[in-house]
């Protein structure tokens, strides 16, 4: 395939979107890569000069490695965990995107990952499967900042793409015990780093049509737990119930 082609790659809704938030820089790192498709896109519509995919086993890597030989392109796969196939200045740009919530905290919370973060402060953009929470929790603890918070749906399914910036010097970041004190944060905040400032945006209808969803979400489950009588029942049934109600102090069920 050829230049020409690539420029007119079709993806799906949810690389799109991974793809127009990255900023025009040098070279930018997916980690996850999957099938290549995001750095294909890059590197293919002239968004960055190149781009690096890093997979942490050796299937996925042979997978990307087989994409990107039968394009023209300056692209290169790596082996490796997060940031740790990198060179500190090397990327201005690291996008993780179609992991967990948690996984993502690990990869840019990783000892390497923060010296490097430190170092070049680099853009990240990032798409968490759920858990978006730690992504802003991530942002508050090591002075990123979010400069975009987007939802979207696709194939009837939400999803949320943030980009986060580095101020010109980022400050010594401890994480060491920062995901138990998330956990232990009060629903309120909790539920508030969960959906971030759309859950205040009325006019937003990707976001409703994911806060509807999370709502049906959490009542059946509410549901669900009411028929059963055990201890552990119960205790999930006072958590969820907990989660509700702040969900509607947020913003008032329909």
């Amino acid at each position: 395939m050829h230049v020409s082609d690539k420029r007119t790659l079709h993806l799906p809704l949810r690389l799109e979107a991974i793809v127009r938030m990255v900023s025009r820089v040098d070279c930018v790192a997916d980690i996850g890569s999957d099938h290549g498709l995001v750095p294909l896109a890059l590197v293919g519509r002239g968004i960055v000069g190149r781009a690096i995919a890093i997979e942490v086993a050796l299937g996925p890597l042979q997978a990307v490695k087989a994409a990107f030989e039968r394009q023209h392109y300056r692209l290169e796969a790596r082996l490796g965990d997060g940031m740790q196939p990198l060179r500190q200045g090397e990327v201005q740009g690291v996008v993780v995107a179609g992991m967990g919530g948690a996984t993502i905290w690990r990869i840019l919370t990783d000892a390497y990952a923060g010296k490097l973060l430190k170092a070049d402060l680099p853009e990240l953009v990032l798409q968490p499967m759920d858990a978006p929470g730690l992504i802003r929790w991530f942002a508050r603890r090591s002075g990123y900042e979010i400069d975009r918070d987007v939802w979207l749906g696709d194939r009837g399914i939400s999803y949320n793409v943030l980009r986060l910036t580095a101020p010109a010097a980022l400050r010594e970041a401890d994480f060491a015990g920062a995901y138990d004190e998330f956990l232990k944060l009060s629903i309120k905040s909790r539920v508030e780093l969960e959906y971030g400032s759309a859950v205040y945006d009325l006019t937003n209808a990707a976001f409703a049509a994911h806060w509807r969803l999370q709502v049906a979400k959490h009542k059946r489950i509410v549901a669900h737990l009411e028929r059963s009588v055990s201890v552990e029942a119960k205790r999930r049934y006072a958590q969820v119930m907990e989660w509700l109600d702040g969900m509607n102090r947020l913003r008032p069920f329909e």
